[in-house]
């Protein structure tokens, strides 16, 4: 989480009295699930109500979080170069907000994203080919890699 009044979080603020966001974007998610009796008791339904409720509070909404951000977004016409360093491409949930930098950044901007192993320089690739990416590197942060 960011504290820069330059550089904003989408994540919220941990030093200001509002709440953070964090979570998935995977709305698939956030379908209620119910399980026979046969196959499961009532306490197991009662935790996996548990667990449903919990992807319910941590379901966030990229486009709600891009719109409260968009004058940061909008003054990035200028960049050339992205450097991202410790992120996750693991999985797709920050896609939409990616996707959305990009659009607002110089068609030839150069993205360097971080890599700690060899997973995690493939899961870059799989970023940089969904984004379209067309100048694009990945660098270690690991000396043993």
């Amino acid at each position: 989480i960011y504290i820069n009044s330059i550089l904003p979080s989408i994540h919220g603020d941990c030093l200001k009295d509002t709440i953070l966001i964090c979570g998935h974007n995977d709305p698939s998610l956030l379908k209620e699930t119910v399980v026979e009796e046969s196959d499961f008791s009532v306490q197991n339904q009662e935790v996996i109500d548990i667990i449903h409720a919990y992807y319910k509070e941590t379901w966030k909404n990229p486009q709600i979080h891009i719109q409260e951000h968009k004058t940061f977004f909008n003054q990035l016409s200028s960049i050339e170069t992205i450097e991202i360093i410790g992120h996750s491409f693991e999985n797709r949930i920050d896609d939409e907000y990616f996707a959305y930098i990009k659009e607002k950044v110089k068609p030839n901007c150069k993205w360097k994203i971080s890599c700690y192993s060899k997973s995690d320089k493939k899961n870059n690739d799989s970023f940089s080919q969904r984004m379209g990416l067309s100048n694009y590197e990945s660098f270690s942060i690991n000396s043993t890699f």
